[in-house]
């Protein structure tokens, strides 16, 4: 036999239970159009790629770390090699220290060692 639950429907465990993932999901949606509207404005020949990247991301965390690591890229070339990176490994680099853990993988990457070279 069910049970009926006898408070406000609000606070019944499965309607709270949906809010929550409904709100996630919402927050991830946001948070994905965000980051594609920063690539779409810094680097336009990447937000094809920015758009598949987003999608397969499903962590908020990961989509924010994202997001001001490709703020404060100074190059296309970074973001480009962000986006090639398997999501998961985003906030381990986070929270190495952001940037020495990325770096030194950024220079051993042959396309930026090509790119350097023709710089010089």
């Amino acid at each position: 036999m069910r049970e009926i639950y006898e408070g406000p429907w609000e606070e019944h465990p499965m309607i709270q239970e949906a809010l929550e993932s409904i709100c996630t999901e919402i927050e991830l949606q946001v948070l994905r159009q965000i980051l594609i509207n920063i690539v779409k404005a810094r680097f336009p020949s990447l937000v094809e790629k920015a758009r598949d990247f987003a999608v397969r991301i499903d962590e908020a965390e990961t989509l924010h770390i994202l997001i001001l690591l490709v703020v404060t890229s100074p190059h296309e070339r970074r973001v480009y090699f962000l986006l090639n990176l398997v999501p998961s490994i985003i906030p381990y680099w986070w929270d190495e220290g952001l940037t020495e853990p990325f770096d030194r993988l950024w220079e051993k990457c042959p396309m930026v060692k090509r790119s350097q070279n023709e710089e010089d």
